[in-house]
């Protein structure tokens, strides 16, 4: 009587479960989820990425910064150089688009 629940237990009731089942019999899953070194070594290599990533940003945001300064410098020689125009006599340029908007 024990034995006929336990396989009882098991008997799938619809077409569909005992498919499930059929298909889920021919899979090897310690092959599909991969071994314990296999998500070890996906794990740092996930983490190396991180970092790489990480300094990545750095750099980027430090090269922004970088580019916004040398802006900032181009943007007094330019002053500088249209004061020394002035002082040298040349004559001013019309509006254009080489003139720089603070």
């Amino acid at each position: 009587m024990e034995e006929s629940r336990e396989s009882q237990k098991w008997v799938f009731s619809t077409a569909r479960e005992r498919t499930y089942s059929a298909i889920a019999s021919k899979i090897d899953f310690t092959s599909t989820l991969g071994t314990e070194e296999q998500i070890q070594k996906l794990v740092a290599h996930s983490q190396m990425i991180n970092l790489k990533f990480s300094s990545l940003l750095k750099n980027t945001t430090k090269m922004g910064q970088d580019l916004v300064s040398v802006i900032q410098s181009l943007k007094a020689l330019h002053k500088r150089l249209l004061v020394i125009e002035e002082h040298l006599g040349v004559p001013k340029r019309s509006a254009s688009n080489d003139d720089v908007d603070d």
